[in-house]
This record gives C-alpha cells, structure tokens and sequence, in this order.
C-alpha cells in the first residue's frame, strides 16, 4: 500500500466522519488541518477516525497525530501520512497483502 492509498482512506474516512455528524465537508487535501480546518472536529471525532482508519487499513492503529507530539502544532494530511507510513508502513504493507488474498479466496 502506497502513501497515496494510506491518504485516500484516510481523507474518505475524515469526509465520512464529517458527513455521518451532519457537519461541512470541506474538499480535503494535503494542507489540510483536520483539527482546524474541518468544522466541529473533535478529540471524540479523532478516536472515531482512529477507529475507522485501522479498519480501512486493516492494521490496529495506536494513535492518529492529529497534532504534534513535540511542539503540540496542529498536523496537515500531508504530516499525518507521513508519520502512519513511517510508523506503521510494513504492517499496512502486510495487512493490505493479506485482505488481499483473502479476497480472492472468497467464492
């Protein structure tokens, strides 16, 4: 799984959180700040994204960085991507290969 798919779902899991609360979906990109810039999200709506996100990668994700660890600095898409493909690459990788398989063994 690339950067961009680990991005896509991330963004399709934010934008589903959004509509699902009834909220504003703005258009998403790698600038965005979910935390600022996507209306009434929240710390509940980051554990629901959380949540969401480990499904779609089918990998038990610990902790999105909605923001910094080390200077507390609201994170962009951009920044968020690249801390879950630097933690969590070779177990997306593996997860990924393994939903695979097991869809082409289902009838």
């Amino acid at each position: 799984m690339t950067s961009d798919d680990i991005r896509q779902r991330l963004c399709a899991v934010l934008s589903a959180i959004q509509s699902d609360s009834g909220l504003a979906a703005p258009a998403l990109s790698d600038s965005t700040r979910p935390l600022t810039d996507l209306p009434g999200f929240d710390s509940l709506a980051a554990v629901d994204a959380e949540v969401r996100l480990s499904e779609a990668l089918g990998v038990d994700l610990e902790h999105i960085p909605f923001k910094s660890d080390t200077t507390g600095n609201q994170l962009t898409i951009a920044e968020i991507v690249a801390h879950l493909v630097e933690k969590y690459g070779p177990g997306i990788a593996i997860a990924s290969k393994n939903q695979a398989d097991a869809e082409e063994k289902s009838p």
